[in-house]
């Protein structure tokens, strides 16, 4: 078995360490949107690593396929990648054209290092451009107007309002209620599906007697301001024909009406 000697390993090391080639490239969207960058792998391969480049890629699913790539320059001197990173990105003018998507200037070193306070303001600038031009919608539930990327996600059909309205039927004892608390009582955990009872809730003596004791002044303010502006159904009591707001119905008509 043949070995390597360290003078050889030295040499293929410092070898292929300074021919390896690094990429200057030109990388373009179906939309238009294009970037300039640089790699010392396969740039056909490469699709980027730009943070607003790499964002759309990422939202609207595009493949290697669709990306399209040139290649102008190639090199294996950092000072020649540096040299040439900075005049393409001079001659296109990458960081203020809304046709790119660099938010700062190739100059082959990579990432956000290196960026002085002009080229911050500018990035910062650009995020924020580019988000007050998003397209804003409003939740037909809620009126809340936003981004259509947040509505989607917290309004539409997830809306909170949209699902407390929301009115289903349990199929085994035919109970139509809130859907959030129907999935969670009914359907599969039906009593009348299950067979098991739930027991009634129990209330401590302490308790029972707080809830005899009257009211305070503060208490009933609260209770009043909360109150305002809800609108409760007018029904009628059968025992005192008296109209009456559902919300209180129950509790001092039908079965505990006075008149009954």
């Amino acid at each position: 078995m043949n070995h390597w000697s360290l003078p050889d390993l030295c040499f293929l090391w410092i070898h292929f360490h300074f021919m390896k080639l690094t990429y200057i490239y030109v990388k373009r969207l179906p939309d238009g949107l294009m970037y300039l960058g640089k790699t010392d792998r396969n740039p056909y391969e490469y699709i980027g690593s730009g943070v607003k480049w790499i964002r759309k890629i990422r939202k609207y699913k595009y493949k290697k396929k669709d990306i399209e790539t040139w290649i102008l320059h190639e090199t294996n001197s950092e000072e020649d990648l540096k040299k040439f990173g900075k005049y393409y990105s001079k001659l296109f003018d990458v960081v203020n054209s809304k046709n790119w998507a660099n938010l700062k200037d190739e100059d082959g070193i990579g990432g956000s290092s290196g960026l002085s306070d002009k080229q911050r303001l500018i990035i910062s600038k650009k995020i924020s451009e580019s988000s007050k031009n998003k397209k804003k919608v409003k939740c037909p539930h809620c009126n809340i107007i936003g981004h259509i990327s947040n509505m989607k996600a917290w309004h539409f059909d997830n809306c909170k309002k949209h699902v407390e309205r929301e009115k289903i039927k349990c199929p085994h004892c035919l109970k139509t209620g809130n859907a959030r608390n129907m999935k969670r009582w009914h359907f599969d955990n039906c009593p009348e599906f299950t067979g098991i009872k739930r027991e009634g809730r129990v209330f401590s003596d302490q308790h029972k007697l707080n809830m005899k004791n009257p009211k305070s002044e503060a208490h009933k303010e609260s209770i009043r301001l909360a109150s305002i502006g809800k609108i409760y159904k007018k029904i009628e009591c059968p025992h005192c024909k008296k109209y009456v707001g559902s919300n209180n119905a129950k509790r001092w008509h039908f079965d505990n009406c006075k008149s009954k």
